[in-house]
């Protein structure tokens, strides 16, 4: 258990190794400007944050998934939506940065925009089935989705949304997801879940993987696949 004042240290000591590495080793100075990033996020120094962000931004010069988390995160911390777009572009079938945008979206009044980002966003993540590294995004971009959709009066795709998260997290007894379903049935447009896209997906991934005639050792770490 480190105290606070640890964590500064570590920080001067990044920044002495980052300053001092030469940029022919860009592998290397990428490193140390992830790591110091990291470290400001457990002080929650939103101007150390946004300063290694940028460093880390500056230095990485391809695509890479530590690059991508970085690019939505640091138009979090600053309310520049171009960033979590090019996190987008970088890998579109990943949750993090549609969600991250959707909220700038959201804080600027543009609630129609953010709807459309969320909608091809969570249609784009069944599609390609990517594994995530933060699953509290999965949930909290679906649970937008679905707010936004009963504003807009689109009940079909907060249905779907619904079906996604009820057969994914098994989140029966949430209070936002009972009321959503509730909205749902007064609307009309209420459907009882079925075998879905994801658990279908899923089936044919196991038989792939049970049928190739080696033996495995399966870690099981979570709903993603």
């Amino acid at each position: 258990q480190r105290s606070l004042t640890r964590f500064y240290k570590d920080i001067i000591v990044l920044e002495k190794c980052f300053l001092h590495t030469t940029t022919n080793d860009i592998d290397l100075k990428a490193r140390y400007a992830y790591h110091a990033a990291q470290t400001a996020f457990i002080l929650k120094d939103d101007n150390v944050i946004r300063k290694w962000l940028k460093h880390r931004i500056d230095i990485c010069n391809k695509p890479h998934c530590d690059l991508y988390h970085t690019l939505y995160a640091y138009s979090k911390y600053t309310d520049d939506m171009s960033y979590a777009q090019q996190a987008i572009e970088m890998f579109p079938n990943k949750v993090e940065a549609y969600y991250e945008l959707a909220l700038l979206l959201c804080k600027k009044r543009l609630n129609n925009s953010a709807y459309l980002y969320l909608k091809y966003g969570h249609e784009r993540c069944l599609a390609g089935n990517e594994v995530i590294r933060y699953h509290s995004y999965n949930q909290a971009m679906r649970k937008l989705l679905i707010n936004l959709a009963l504003q807009f009066g689109e009940g079909n795709i907060a249905c779907d949304a619904i079906h996604y998260l009820l057969h994914t997290y098994k989140c029966f007894d949430d209070p936002d997801i009972k009321n959503s379903i509730q909205i749902c049935k007064e609307l009309n447009v209420w459907t009882e879940p079925t075998l879905t896209t994801t658990e279908s997906k899923t089936n044919q991934i196991e038989v792939k993987v049970n049928t190739t005639g080696r033996k495995r050792i399966v870690f099981i770490t979570g709903p993603a696949i």
